[in-house]
């Protein structure tokens, strides 16, 4: 091409064209030698050493300083997402711990105000003249205020459980305190009150407070004894509390004249908590006087009980010897024996100490002999031996006839009069005669009465007519199980009653709890209790299910080795924590190895096997379909090999873990920090800062890193490693 016919516009774009290219060359053949000095000096570093090197290496600085402003872009705005989030996170702590302190504050107040109404209902039915001014006392059918304290308290429980559901917080609180309250409860050896412990028990207690009698009926091993216990026991705790709170402020108010109403009563309720708490660490301790003064009078029903055994005996007491009382026979004989000694002091004191004593003894026995000539004549007077019910009474305590229905029924009938009046009445005692009611006295029964197939032996049947006259006949069941599906299945954990008393029974005062594998432990004990329940439903007659998930076919009938809640921590105590054997040996040597019965033995291994215990795959050998296991099934025949045990190292749960394993999961949080924007953070995150994007800028971090060290490199060979230089060069 001839120049001098190219426009000089043309030429200086042509004469760029070949500047940038040779440029380009320029920088390509300097891009590669930099990137082979990099990959040598990472090669001896061992970094990158698995990078290839490339055949041509081109560096575009365009390309670099766009991709730092863009990395520098996402920095800023992960920062900004990390400043959010921060601030966020701040403000749920704020939030979370706002919720904890104002749900138990709550709580405390409704538990506070639950204790008040409790003291005024006392009073409403001791009638406390002090604050009502009431001259006589009225039982609750004829004065509704009773029945509308009842009311308050049924109220303030509807309270509580609305509480319970606010928040996760509020859950934790209600639901641990509650759980708390169940640990305290196995420590005082009481029973623990589940929502359905406790139905029974508040009704219970109200025939207690009115003095109606009340009649327990059940099968072996749900706790009606217990129940009966432990309610007479509160009952009468709460009604000598509120006596002496009563008498203490009568003394408050003779020092303090012109209290309001409200300073009464607070005064009471102080000195009422007081007595109460005082009372029951008394009989925590087992102080016998208090035991014997509040403590519930029990009678042991049989078929070889009499009258008298309830009521009271009658005895000849000797009296008086020739008119004088045994005290002043005594005391004439102590004088004839000094006076004889005074009389013979000069002979005594010659004597030795052994001959001097030997002396006194056979003078006092002539003396006696000859003082029991001149006073044969006696007299003697009838002593009345005050039995239990006699006793409960007069003192006003209550009165628990267990296995009532094995007292022959005419010696019942003997108990009409009493049943059906109330404290403040007259009843007729047989040998005694017309008595007054104290307050505080009731009459609770319990029973273990046919139903099904289960047919209790020695027991009598009740007459209805003296059925009738029992105004409160509670039917007691055991404690509430679901049967089906495994414990991170259930819809409703909180209606698994026996598996929450029983973890209560395993955890620490704190509500701690420590086992092995917990969620494994925690999935095996729940299984135990699943395989107890089926074995209740299995004795009451109740169980329909023939067949096992397995295909063992389950025999609806077991005779008496049911497991009941007794049953189930003799297992967990043989247990130990799996610090010497698993769960399954446990259940094997605490209940179904001690059943004498065959066929039971039988039954309760087929329903344990339904919820994975005694599997082939740990060595048990269990054959069904041979009958010879209907008479013998021994522990070398069901599991012939030897058992090998490692345990596990122990795991805690805090209360907050105890509460959503025990009571299930948390309600959702509907609430959040106002001054938060959650869904702009969360679109934030999701548009800009992925988990996809921060792999991507990881890479390109990573490529661009590696390109600046390879012009470091270059700068370094060219001498290009400062300002001055670099300008130099340019």
């Amino acid at each position: 091409m001839d120049p001098n016919k190219i426009s000089k516009p043309d030429f200086q774009a042509a004469e760029q064209k070949i500047q940038e290219d040779h440029k380009k060359e320029v920088e390509r053949r300097l891009s590669r030698m930099a990137w082979r000095s990099f990959e040598t000096d990472s090669y001896r570093s061992n970094d990158y050493r698995n990078e290839p090197i490339p055949d041509n290496v081109l560096f575009d600085f365009d390309e670099i300083f766009d991709n730092l402003d863009e990395l520098e872009d996402t920095d800023d705005l992960a920062n900004q997402t990390s400043e959010r989030l921060k601030t966020a996170e701040n403000a749920m702590r704020d939030l979370i711990h706002e919720n904890f302190v104002t749900s138990a504050r709550e709580y405390g107040r409704l538990m506070k105000a639950e204790s008040d109404n409790e003291i005024i209902l006392k009073n409403a039915i001791l009638n406390a003249k002090i604050l009502t001014g009431n001259k006589t006392a009225n039982r609750s059918k004829k004065a509704p205020l009773p029945d509308i304290i009842r009311g308050n308290l049924r109220k303030i429980e509807a309270q509580k459980e609305k509480l319970a559901y606010e928040s996760p917080e509020s859950y934790t609180v209600v639901k641990g305190m509650e759980f708390r309250n169940h640990i305290k409860e196995v420590q005082n050896n009481e029973m623990v009150t589940t929502a359905y412990v406790k139905s029974k028990y508040e009704e219970l207690r109200e025939n207690m407070e009115k003095g109606e009698p009340s009649f327990i009926h059940g099968h072996l091993g749900s706790g009606k004894t217990e129940l009966a216990i432990m309610t007479a026991k509160h009952t009468a705790i709460s009604n000598a509390a509120i006596k002496n709170a009563r008498e203490e402020l009568k003394k408050h108010i003779d020092n303090h004249p012109g209290l309001s109403g409200k300073e009464c009563r607070d005064a009471l309720g102080r000195f009422y908590r007081l007595n109460k708490t005082k009372l029951e660490k008394a009989f925590h301790d087992g102080d016998k006087k208090t035991i014997e003064s509040y403590g519930p009078l029990i009678i042991s029903g049989s078929k070889d009980i009499e009258t008298q055994d309830l009521f009271a005996d009658k005895t000849l007491k000797l009296t008086k010897f020739n008119g004088k009382e045994l005290l002043e026979h005594k005391e004439d004989l102590d004088s004839e024996i000094k006076k004889w000694m005074d009389e013979h002091q000069g002979e005594l004191d010659e004597l030795n100490d052994k001959e001097r004593n030997l002396r006194i003894s056979e003078e006092s026995h002539k003396i006696v002999e000859l003082y029991k000539l001149k006073n044969q004549a006696f007299g003697t007077e009838v002593e009345i031996v005050e039995n239990a019910i006699y006793k409960g009474i007069k003192q006003g305590r209550p009165v628990i006839i267990d296995e009532v229905n094995t007292i022959p029924a005419g010696i019942l009938l003997s108990l009409n009069d009493v049943l059906q009046r109330h404290p403040g009445d007259q009843c007729y005692i047989p040998g005694v005669g017309p008595t007054e009611i104290k307050e505080g006295f009731s009459v609770t029964m319990t029973g273990n009465l046919p139903y099904g197939n289960v047919n209790y032996r020695d027991r009598e049947e009740l007459d209805p007519a003296w059925v009738d006259r029992l105004r409160s006949k509670i039917e007691y069941d055991y404690l509430p199980m679901s049967k089906s599906g495994k414990r991170l299945e259930q819809t409703n954990m909180e209606g698994n009653e026996l598996f929450q008393a029983i973890i209560a029974y395993l955890a620490d005062r704190q509500g701690n709890l420590e086992l092995p594998e917990m969620e494994k432990s925690l999935d095996k004990i729940f299984a135990l209790c699943q395989v107890a329940h089926v074995s209740q439903l299995v004795f009451k007659g109740d169980w329909d299910e023939s067949k096992t998930s397995s295909g063992d076919t389950v025999e609806t009938n077991l005779e008496a080795s049911v497991l009941s809640m007794r049953g189930i921590l003799r297992v967990l105590k043989e247990w130990n924590k799996g610090s010497d054997k698993n769960l399954d040996q446990a259940l094997w040597d605490g209940h179904i190895g001690q059943t004498i019965i065959p066929e039971d033995r039988k039954t309760l291994l087929m329903i344990a096997r339904n919820y994975g215990f005694f599997s082939d795959k740990d060595g048990w050998k269990i054959n069904f379909d041979d009958e010879s296991i209907n008479s013998s099934i021994s522990l070398n025949r069901i599991h012939p090999g030897a058992f090998y045990h490692e345990p596990k190292p122990l795991e805690v749960y805090s209360l907050r873990e105890v509460v959503d394993a025990v009571y299930g999961k948390r309600p959702e949080r509907e609430i959040y920090p106002d001054d938060i924007d959650f869904e702009e953070i969360e679109d934030l995150a999701d548009d800009s800062i992925d988990m996809e994007d921060l792999i991507e800028a990881e890479e390109r971090i990573k490529e661009t890193s590696k390109t600046i060290k390879a012009l470091e490199v270059l700068a370094e060979q060219c001498g290009c490693n400062n300002t001055d230089s670099s300008d130099e060069a340019e």
